[in-house]
Formats: structure tokens, sequence, C-alpha cells
């Protein structure tokens, strides 16, 4: 348990210790799978008690978040995208296949790792064409970049972008952000759903997403829709298809949007 108690973080970009400690929910975590090993074992072992409460999660703004996407290369600027837009993580998207996108409609599947579930997603329309012209130069099996290449990406463009706007407070955004805001942006204009937004989030617990949602508190994203009309059943079919959901009926009008 001192090995728990001292415990070191790494750097995700070198994989070399800090001197930060493991954070207590963390720790937690590592005494309950250690008092397993101990049951089965039959040792004994007096589990430590640690506060399992995580920090409120940090949710940046969308003006600084399309600051930092706008800086970075045509390329990188793709996987960001993506990342907001969906809360895909960097070393989920690393190892999606090109058999598990359909760039024509714009929908990627992600296999979920770190206690994530699958999902699937569908892009918004610039969003897919950004894919298309991104796939079309990387032809690999495994077209995204590796997670580490990311996240140097990334601090390099919050860097130049902080300097650029003068705004240090962009240098205190990680790459992981990119989830807490598309699951933020998710919440706020889809109908404030928690299990919705659990979904989306691809989270196995509701108490999951509801400690997502304790930053919202000073989150707001304005969002751009596309509106259509459908008065036949073939139009509302087309509509739905096309990635729109019914909103509204006004006799024999059913009002259609989707995000743009």
């Amino acid at each position: 348990m001192q090995y728990i108690a001292h415990a070191k973080k790494t750097d995700p970009l070198n994989g070399k210790l800090t001197d930060k400690d493991w954070s207590d929910p963390y720790k937690a975590q590592a005494a309950d799978i250690y008092a397993i090993f101990c049951e089965i074992n039959n040792i004994l072992f007096k589990k430590p008690s640690y506060k399992r409460t995580s920090p409120i999660p940090l949710i940046p703004s969308p003006e600084n978040v399309e600051a930092i996407i706008s800086s970075s290369s045509k390329r990188m600027a793709t996987v960001f995208r993506i990342m907001s837009e969906t809360g895909i993580e960097g070393f989920e998207l690393e190892i999606i296949p090109r058999n598990q996108i359909d760039s024509q409609q714009g929908i990627i599947s992600v296999v979920g790792v770190k206690r994530h579930d699958n999902g699937t997603y569908k892009l918004k329309d610039s969003t897919a064409e950004m894919l298309r012209q991104y796939l079309a130069k990387h032809p690999e099996e495994y077209p995204f970049p590796k997670v580490k290449n990311t996240r140097e990406a990334w601090m390099n463009s919050r860097e130049t972008t902080a300097s650029k706007l003068g705004k240090p407070e962009l240098k205190k955004i990680p790459l992981k952000n990119l989830r807490n805001y598309a699951g933020a942006v998710f919440y706020t204009t889809m109908g404030k759903d928690p299990i919705q937004t659990m979904h989306f989030m691809r989270h196995k617990k509701l108490e999951r997403t509801m400690d997502y949602l304790r930053g919202l508190t000073q989150f707001s994203a304005n969002v751009t829709y596309i509106s259509k009309v459908a008065t036949t059943a073939e139009e509302a079919i087309e509509l739905l298809n096309q990635g729109f959901k019914e909103e509204a009926i006004f006799g024999e009008k059913h009002l259609y949007r989707k995000l743009k």
C-alpha cells in the first residue's frame, strides 16, 4: 500500500514519472483491485480509505476550443473537430480502422476503452466533408495519428493561439477536455437529457455522467440548426436518413432539424 499511497503520475508524452501523486479516486480504485487480489490469495489486508469524489470536470468554452482548432493544421483540425464533436478520445481514435468509417455518410464506429462502451457517431455535414478530404490524403489502414502525436499537436496549437490572442488561460486546456466539451455541447443542445448524454458519452453508469454534468453551471453552446418541413411519409423518411430529427408537428406539417 506504500506504493499506492506515494505513486506518481507519468507524463503521457514521454512516459517519465512526474512529481504529481495519483488522485485519491485513482488510489481508491487501485486499493479495490489489490483487496480482491488479497482475498483470492488469503492475504490479510485492511483497505485504506480514500476520497472517491472526482474533481469537477473542466469544460472549455466553445470560443476557446474553436480558437485552438482554427490555429491547427488542416490535418489536425480534422482530428480535433471529430474529437470535440463526438467525445472520442485520442487513444480510441488511434485504433479505429478504415472499415469502421463510413466516409460517405460521415459515420464513425468506435471501440470503447478505459471503461467506455462502444459507440457510433454521425458527424455534422461540414465535419464529414473534412473527414473525406482527410481520408483521401491518408490511405493507411489506421488513418488517425498516434495519441502521442495528437497531444503534441494540441499543445503546439494551444500555445500558438494563447500567444497570438494574449489568452494564457488557453494553455490550461488539455486534449482530454475535448471529451468534456463534446458531452457539454450534446447535453445543452439535445434537450438536457442525462440518459441520452450517458449513451453519447458511452458511460456504463449514470453516476459517471452526472459527475461530468457538475461542470456545466457556466457553460453555454451557441449552435446553428438546419430546419426542414415534411408533409408526407416519404419526405419524413428522407429527412431521417439525412440525420434530421422530428421536433414539432403543426397540423399536417412536421418540423425536422439537425445541427449544421
